[in-house]
């Protein structure tokens, strides 16, 4: 498992996985526990977007377009 993304905002990681799902990428937030019952210590250490090694470049490939589309 590799860390394809990490964000401070429990809302935006849960955003970023509803991306790479719809694109056939299976991941898993980790931290969003830790997000949910402490939400300040995110702030540090953020929500981590985990995928498979396999499914690396494209995942950062989609969080590429998600992003271009934040501007």
């Amino acid at each position: 498992m590799k860390k394809v993304y990490s964000t401070p905002s429990l809302v935006e990681a849960d955003i970023v996985k509803t991306f790479l799902e719809a694109n056939g990428i299976r991941c898993f937030l980790q931290d969003k526990n830790i997000a949910t019952s402490y939400p300040a210590v995110t702030f540090y250490t953020g929500v981590r977007i985990m995928v498979r090694d396999e499914d690396y470049e494209p995942a950062l490939q989609v969080i590429r377009d998600y992003l271009k589309g934040k501007d």
